[in-house]
């Protein structure tokens, strides 16, 4: 039994091949249709059979419900508006400052000087003693003030040690002392920069050299002194270049670049300590000053700024004075008028680490027959006039650092006459501790005044000077 049960499967798979060759014989014996005739039309070709019917489509699905609406957000909180901020006013034009009023001011200054130089024979320089040529040899007490906004005030005195005034000493002796005077005595006005009036003793506005004067040129001695014991050959001023008078003058222009100056002056004639005789004319002198580079504001002036600024400056004056001259062409004694022109320049550069150079120069045309000096030959007495055209020309320089407490300034001054011809040369150094309030000058000096120069025509010396003054 288990044998024959193990057997079965063949058996049933040999019957299955043996059935399916019988029905594949079976439709090989089968006769094949004949081929339609010719022409004979081919049956319809049986339709396809229909597609079957498509589904209808399912019904659409229901929208799902939409989601529950939330709750809108409150809404932001209204942001502050800050109104804006008004612009701000236009700040109000400051009151102007008030002038700074200076009840007092004091100065002083001191001027000492030797000379090395035979007083009898110029020519030799033999003998040392104090200098009295010029202004080499005084002393100055400086006074001013302000009163109001417009109105100041200055009084300067002065005092020369001057070899010719002498006193007793007892014994028989002499002795040099002082002589004192009132240099200026000025009342002042200012409306403006632009219109001011001095009047009173002042200073005449002529050249830069009496602008200046002794204590703010570089040189020693005071130009012009051509001859010894005369005044220096120049425009009409007066005693230490002053005068009794009134000058308009002002400052012009946002830098103060142009000056002017117009005045009257020796208006005290026929006084008690008058020079000026009663029957004598006062004069006029004016000067217009423009600076190309820089600005030299203020009345005073200066011919060296020590490098503390570059400056061109160049000016030009005039003065007249009626019955001024003589008139040698008269057989009377007749006079005429007096006309003197002036022109000067002054530039100073300050080249950085080289020095500072200097440069000034003056001219003078002056009419013919205006005596300014005469000197004694025997029982006569002789006439000096002035030249007909004057100039000088200084040159400068100034070392750019100290050496030692100081810096050192070298210069070089020619001076010169035309009809007739007079030289002066100087040559100089000058040791400058504290610009002009202390320095040490040193100069050799040669006057050279021709044949018409009376009896000294030729003049050595050797000058040393200290200045101080604050």
């Amino acid at each position: 039994m288990i044998r024959v049960t193990s057997r079965l499967p063949p058996v049933l798979g040999s019957a299955l091949v043996l059935f399916l060759a019988m029905a594949g014989e079976a439709r090989a014996q089968q006769p094949v249709p004949p081929p339609p005739p010719a022409g004979a039309a081919l049956p319809p070709a049986p339709a396809p059979p229909a597609p079957p019917l498509a589904a209808p489509p399912p019904p659409p699905l229901a929208a799902p419900p939409p989601p529950p609406m939330e709750a809108a957000p409150p809404p932001p909180p209204m942001a502050v508006v800050t109104p804006p901020t008004p612009l701000p006013l236009p700040p109000e034009a400051p009151a102007p400052a008030p002038v700074k009023e200076t009840p007092l001011r004091v100065g002083g200054a001191v001027r000492l000087g030797l000379i090395l130089q035979d007083p009898d024979l110029p020519k030799k320089m033999g003998e040392l003693h104090l200098d009295t040529t010029g202004y080499s040899n005084a002393a100055e007490l400086r006074l001013g003030g302000d009163v109001t906004d417009y109105f100041s005030w200055t009084a300067n005195f002065n005092a020369l040690i001057d070899g010719g005034a002498v006193g007793s000493a007892g014994s028989g002796n002499q002795s040099t002392f002082a002589v004192l005077s009132i240099e200026d005595l000025i009342a002042q006005f200012k409306a403006v920069d632009a219109f001011q009036i001095w009047m009173g003793r002042l200073l005449v506005p002529s050249d830069r050299a009496n602008f200046s004067g002794p204590f703010f040129m570089s040189p020693w001695d005071y130009p012009g002194f051509y001859l010894k014991n005369a005044p220096p050959i120049g425009p009409m001023e007066g005693a230490n270049g002053r005068n009794q008078g009134i000058t308009v003058w002002g400052n012009v222009g946002p830098e103060s670049k142009f000056k002017y100056f117009a005045g009257i002056y020796g208006i005290d004639q026929g006084g008690p300590n008058s020079t000026q005789l009663p029957a004598d004319n006062a004069f006029y002198s004016a000067r217009l000053s423009y600076s190309l580079q820089g600005s030299e504001p203020g009345y005073f002036g200066s011919s060296t700024w020590y490098g503390d600024k570059d400056i061109t400056t160049i000016a030009v004056g005039g003065q007249y004075k009626r019955n001024g001259s003589v008139d040698l062409a008269s057989t009377t004694g007749g006079r005429k008028d007096t006309f003197v022109g002036i022109a000067d320049i002054l530039t100073e550069q300050n080249v950085k680490g080289t020095g500072t150079f200097t440069f000034e120069g003056e001219f003078y045309a002056f009419n013919k027959d205006l005596p300014f000096s005469s000197f004694s030959e025997g029982a006569n007495t002789i006439p000096i006039f002035n030249p007909r055209e004057a100039f000088y020309a200084v040159v400068s320089y100034l070392t750019p650092e100290n050496i030692g407490v100081g810096k050192f300034q070298p210069l070089i001054r020619w001076q010169q006459t035309i009809d007739p011809e007079w030289t002066i040369i100087d040559g100089a150094l000058a040791y400058v501790m504290k610009e002009y309030d202390a320095r040490l000058v040193l100069t050799y000096e040669h006057i050279d005044t021709g044949s018409t120069g009376g009896p000294n025509r030729y003049q050595n010396s050797l000058q040393f000077g200290v200045q101080l003054q604050k």
